[in-house]
């Protein structure tokens, strides 16, 4: 294989890979290229196996190094010392917002139509409480503010507005804190139509117990 990096505009196949939104702790860069009239192999810096490559972007990227090269039945692959980039694509699901092989979350419904249908959202309406061990208590991970607590205010908008307004619009809305805020727990089964029922253990087991502080190798998950 012979050098065709002088051939191929660099800082278009960057554009094209990383995209408008990456940011990464530094710049992804190429550092060869080589081809023989079939195959064309470019090897980028290492951090590029970090980006969330669509096969869409792939698809242009090895369109525009052919063309560049003049080479249009050639084989393109994208490589870093560690990687081949073909092989850590993200799944034409989840480049289309739904639901990736192997998640854990499935739709069952098509959800609503709108401008932001086939869309996935994770949101974190703020923070929440964390153990501060210099002065042995729980605390909220923001501070008090004009009588208020962010932990507190960002989700009384999230959850009751934000999210269903997205979720109206068509988007599948993931968050990392608990969304519903009821104290009763309820298990439905929906293999019989139209049967819920709120069940209890039938035996005493070890579960979560509120404690204010917890100290040494105190284990909440054992003291319910």
């Amino acid at each position: 294989m012979r050098p065709v990096i002088e051939k191929i505009d660099t800082q278009a196949l960057l554009s094209i890979l990383a995209g408008p939104y990456t940011q990464l702790a530094s710049p992804v860069g190429v550092k060869s290229a080589v081809g023989d009239g079939k195959n064309i192999r470019v090897r980028l810096t290492d951090n590029a196996a970090m980006l969330l490559l669509t096969p869409r972007q792939i698809a242009d990227a090895q369109d525009s190094v052919r063309k560049w090269c003049e080479q249009p039945d050639a084989t393109v692959q994208f490589l870093t010392s560690q990687s081949d980039l073909q092989k850590l694509l993200i799944k034409d699901g989840a480049a289309q917002g739904r639901t990736a092989q192997g998640s854990p979350v499935t739709r069952t419904d098509d959800g609503h139509a709108g401008a932001l249908s086939g869309r996935n959202i994770a949101m974190w309406p703020s923070h929440g409480r964390y153990y501060e061990a210099s002065l042995g208590r729980w605390e909220w991970q923001r501070a008090r503010l004009f009588t208020t607590v962010e932990d507190l205010l960002t989700p009384s908008i999230a959850l009751p507005f934000l999210i269903p307004m997205l979720e109206n619009a068509g988007a599948m809305v993931l968050t990392a804190r608990e969304r519903d805020t009821t104290r009763t727990c309820q298990i439905v089964d929906d293999a019989d139509a139209g049967f819920s029922a709120t069940r209890k253990a039938a035996k005493t087991v070890a579960g979560f117990g509120r404690y204010e502080t917890l100290r040494g190798h105190d284990n909440p998950f054992t003291k319910g």
